[in-house]
């Protein structure tokens, strides 16, 4: 009896692989296509970002299948991953996919690295890929290889690549590298600075003894002294603005990198002129909101406005600010985004503070006087300026609907105020109403 049924059983599978052929063998070429393209599609759609955010919506599909983008290049790009996750997040995918980026780039960054960048990084490589030609910093890695810690140890782990992001092109004065990492050491004896702060402290013209200068006296992170040094600061003048203000050391950099380096700028004095508050994200730890392109929009505003410039850690912040001062026409809040918020403080999960379009935002627009603009700086989505415009009481919100870095703020007009946001010279600026 097993035997008769093993037999039905094997017959019933021969059968069914019979069928299966014969409906394989009657697909025309196109349908077997069809079928591996959708399959490919599928993988697609599942795959996460960095974030646990789908990757690309069915809209992004479209959008990549009229340019002619395949899905397989799609999906190969997709699945570069580090930490088990899509290095990409959904706004640096578009960006990189539409900027023409390609999965062979990408395996031509891994392969001579051994790892994977972050997902700006790769953008910022590929969109200054052609100014590349004629930087040394192959020597300058080379060169900062053989510097030791205080056992002996090799301290730098660079990659040229990487490091030639923003500095393409130049020529680095390996003595006055080499001065730098080792003239300047923590309390260990080891290198003060690393790589890149290291290379953008010595191409704003730092020298060893400028930044021992600082450190005699303050207690500044390497990122705070490049700033420092790439606007310029005076050690004198930053140690009155310091004494003056009652600040500690690294919110009083952050005021000076944004040109907010007198009490004079610092404090708020009400003449005939509209008032406006600007608040910058206290999180900032790439210093992209620390440059000679943020002192500029800042120097604008005041043109035509008195103006109140505020490092903030939380809502809060903004609240008092804005309860101080009267019938503000502008506020700005600028910081690093993440699709829907701002992330103001950086802290761990259960104390990190945003700015999100929820009821909290209520109390501060209802503060600004009712024919008040508002801008906010930063990576986000479509929809976080029309629910942010929901809840403003009627006043123009201003937001980019992508990423954004410094240099695509363009400030139109000051009065009435208009601004425009771009990304690799897209408009991408959300308003609302």
């Amino acid at each position: 009896m097993r035997k008769i049924i093993a037999t039905l059983a094997a017959a019933s599978m021969l059968l069914s692989y019979e069928a299966s052929a014969v409906a394989n063998l009657q697909q025309t070429p196109k349908q077997a296509e069809h079928v591996q393209a959708q399959s490919l599609e599928d993988r697609l759609r599942s795959i996460k970002d960095h974030d646990n955010i789908p990757l690309v919506n069915d809209g992004d599909i479209q959008e990549f299948r009229k340019k002619g983008i395949s899905i397989a290049e799609l999906l190969a790009i997709a699945s570069v991953q580090k930490n088990n996750k899509s290095v990409f997040c959904r706004e640096y995918f578009r960006d990189y996919i539409l900027g023409g980026g390609t999965s062979a780039y990408i395996s031509s960054i891994t392969k001579s690295t051994g790892e994977v960048p972050s997902d700006g990084t790769i953008l910022e490589l590929w969109v200054d890929k052609d100014k590349c030609k004629g930087s040394n910093l192959p020597a300058v890695a080379e060169e900062l290889g053989k510097i030791k810690d205080g056992r002996g140890r090799p301290f730098f782990n660079v990659n040229s690549r990487y490091l030639a992001i923003q500095y393409c092109g130049i020529q680095f004065d390996i003595s006055q590298v080499r001065g730098v990492a080792r003239g300047v050491l923590d309390p260990n004896g080891n290198p003060f600075f690393g790589g890149e702060t290291l290379l953008e402290f010595v191409n704003a013209g730092g020298s060893a003894q400028y930044a021992n200068r600082f450190r005699e006296k303050f207690t500044l992170t390497p990122r705070e002294l490049a700033d420092l040094k790439a606007a310029d600061a005076d050690p004198k003048k930053f140690g009155r603005f310091v004494a003056e203000t009652g600040l500690d050391a690294s919110t009083a950099a952050y005021y000076f990198v944004l040109g907010v380096d007198s009490m004079d700028k610092f404090s708020f004095k009400d003449t005939n002129k509209p008032n406006a508050l600007i608040a910058y994200a206290h999180y900032d730890p790439d210093g992209a909101l620390r440059n000679d392109t943020e002192r500029k929009i800042l120097d604008r505003i005041r043109e035509a406005y008195d103006l109140k410039v505020i490092i903030i850690s939380s809502k809060k912040d903004i609240y008092n600010t804005v309860r101080s001062i009267p019938d503000i026409m502008l506020l700005g809040v600028n910081g690093h985004g993440g699709s829907n918020s701002l992330d103001l403080n950086g802290g761990s999960i259960g104390n990190r503070e945003f700015i999100m379009a929820d009821k909290e935002m209520i109390p501060i627009f209802e503060g600004l006087h009712p024919n008040a603009s508002i801008y906010f700086a930063s990576c986000l989505v479509e929809r976080f300026a029309r629910n942010m415009a929901a809840l403003a009481g009627g006043r123009k919100v201003f937001a980019a609907g992508g990423s954004l870095r410094s240099t695509g703020v363009s400030i139109e007009s000051l009065v009435p105020f208009e601004i425009k946001f771009y990304s690799s010279g897209k408009d991408i600026t959300v308003t609302s109403p």
